[in-house]
């Protein structure tokens, strides 16, 4: 009949699409991020406020993501394991750098944070209870560092390190907002400027160093702008003379206060990398390979007398500063010489990106930045060549 809705042919049994249980209302969820299981829990809203609460858990499975929960909603087991309003600052940081920094961080950022928290926080604020640490109990901590001559520099640090625990704090739910957010008061640090070393400076510095035992290094230092842990770290497997190549794969760390050493992963994704050597770092690393004396444990490249991995103090105080002394140079950092490297080759017109590839930055701009006054005269010389070009050519007709 007309206007009649013809009816569906029933389905087959079974064929409905099964919905995906649900569990337990109130449980919150459970889902993966960046490689590691996250979970929300729905709290009770705020009793003063009214405002929904919320409480974050990580872990490296699901199940343990799923016992974190229940522990966050349980009022007992929250205030035995994730901290009540009686926690000191001091717990909470130690539990944090265990917990959070130590387990996915490098082990050299995680001994730093550790060395913060130690020196500069929790002697200051450690005993406060963390649900008593306002705005403004954050910056009178700030003010007595600055009273105390803690520099521009080491207080940026104490706040980034400040800001990123009590970030955590608050995405758990321990804190309703993060008391170190209003860090208008931390005072801007500027990296000093280091004047790198001039051309003759290398030559000086080159011939002092001819048939040391370490010659190679600084060679290494000079061509390539590789980083101090970085050549610290190499093993012979990383070179290779007869193609004339070397592959930058790992960076050796300071570990603990014990002065520990560990090798271990690079600064940045794009530190590591694989470059060719110039002859003259070829020739070098030759001569060294040929001192048998030399080959380190792990077949480090470059090693103490004994074999063991350089410390960088010991390496500083019994190498570095006495070869600067005996070429007549000021005394300057090993970092330095990664300076001078990347300006040396802007001097020569390398283009920014292949600077930046050289020297394991992640993003051009990074070198453009760091070495923006090498970069614009080399740009200047290039333009007057351009000019010098175009007129002869005018000459010409």
């Amino acid at each position: 009949m007309p206007g009649k809705r013809k009816a569906n042919p029933r389905k087959p049994k079974g064929s409905r699409k099964q919905k995906k249980p649900r569990g337990p209302k109130g449980r919150g969820s459970v889902f993966e991020r960046d490689g590691r299981w996250a979970g929300v829990v729905e709290l009770p809203h705020d009793p003063k406020t009214g405002k929904r609460r919320r409480a974050w858990v990580y872990g490296a499975t699901a199940r343990e993501v799923g016992l974190k929960m229940d522990d966050a909603r349980s009022g007992d087991a929250r205030r035995s394991r994730s901290g009540n309003d009686a926690e000191r600052v001091a717990d909470y940081l130690d539990r944090w750098l265990t917990d959070v920094v130590a387990a996915n961080l490098r082990p050299a950022t995680a001994h730093g944070y550790a060395g913060i928290v130690a020196r500069h926080i929790v002697p200051e604020i450690g005993g406060l209870r963390l649900r008593n640490l306002t705005p403004s109990a954050v910056q009178a901590f700030y003010a007595r560092l600055r009273a105390d001559g803690v520099g521009s520099r080491t207080l940026q640090k104490v706040h980034a390190v400040l800001h990123r625990a009590l970030a955590t704090a608050t995405k758990t739910g321990l804190l309703p907002s993060n008391p170190a957010a209003l860090d208008r008061d931390v005072p801007k640090y500027h990296a000093p400027e280091r004047d790198p070393l001039t051309s003759d400076d290398c030559t000086r510095l080159l011939r002092a160093v001819r048939g040391d035992r370490l010659e190679a290094l600084y060679v290494l230092a000079l061509t390539t702008g590789a980083r101090q842990g970085e050549l610290f770290a190499l093993r012979w497997s990383d070179v290779d003379l007869d193609a004339g190549t070397l592959t930058i794969r790992r960076s050796l760390h300071d570990v603990d206060a014990q002065g520990g050493l560990a090798l271990g992963p690079t600064k940045t994704r794009a530190s590591r990398r694989r470059f060719a050597l110039p002859a003259l770092a070829i020739e070098a690393l030759r001569r060294h390979r040929e001192r048998a004396e030399h080959i380190g444990r792990d077949q480090l490249v470059f090693a103490s007398a004994n074999g063991e991995p350089l410390r960088r103090q010991n390496f500083l105080r019994r190498d570095f500063y006495p070869l600067l002394e005996r070429a007549g140079l000021p005394k300057i950092h090993f970092h330095d010489l990664r300076h001078t490297a990347a300006t040396q080759l802007a001097a020569l017109g390398v283009p920014v990106v292949v600077v930046a590839s050289l020297l394991g930055h992640v993003d051009p701009t990074i070198t453009l930045r760091t070495y923006q006054h090498a970069f614009e005269g080399a740009a200047g010389d290039a333009a007057q060549r351009l000019g010098d070009a175009l007129e002869k050519r005018l000459e010409k007709r």
